[in-house]
């Protein structure tokens, strides 16, 4: 191993150690703080942000450093609201601000997901969730609506997130399914008539 590489290395390994310790890496911070470390990574890396990347760091732009855990939960059921993909994997690659600050906030994404109040086992995670059939995605709706009222679609995404997927699926779209639903739910509460 050359000279270079081991210096590179050595600057990877103080990047990742400011990082751990939730340091602010802008350049600007750096440089004003640990103006040595910015110099030898700017040499060997031609920039910091090209530092940064050899390092596996993503610089958070446009994210409050001071997120609250409301803000953070809020962020996060708008996502899933949104029916965006809540698996943690996608969302560090999608939102990267997000799954750091959640992180940091509550200690894991799963943590977050349930401070959020979302079930992650009623989250879509791809083909490996049984299929529900129209009818039973529909009965499933029908019973929501009779126990807790006619939810939104971003009620209902939070509440389960798989379900409202499967209603614009096999529906073609949420309110198609809410119509037939609510239909449904209004027969059953009608008595028989005499």
């Amino acid at each position: 191993m050359t000279d270079s590489e081991v210096q590179r290395r050595e600057v990877i390994r103080l990047i990742l150690s400011l990082e751990q310790t939730g340091q602010v890496l802008s350049d600007e911070v750096v440089r004003s703080r640990e103006p040595e470390l910015h110099e030898k990574a700017c040499h060997l890396f031609g920039t910091w942000p090209v530092a940064l990347e050899y390092a596996g760091v993503r610089l958070v732009r446009g994210s409050s450093q001071n997120a609250t855990p409301d803000l953070i939960i809020r962020r996060i059921r708008r996502r899933c609201a949104d029916l965006h993909s809540m698996r943690a994997v996608n969302v560090r690659r999608a939102d990267f601000g997000l799954y750091r600050q959640a992180i940091a906030m509550f200690g894991s994404w799963q943590k977050a997901l349930a401070e959020a109040g979302i079930d992650k086992d009623l989250l879509y995670s791809g083909p490996k969730n049984p299929k529900l059939t129209r009818e039973a995605a529909l009965e499933l709706l029908t019973q929501r609506i009779r126990t807790g009222g006619v939810p939104t679609l971003a009620i209902l995404a939070c509440e389960n997130q798989y379900l409202a997927r499967c209603l614009i699926a096999r529906c073609g779209s949420f309110q198609a399914a809410l119509n037939l639903a609510a239909a449904d739910a209004a027969s059953e509460n009608v008595g028989p008539v005499l």
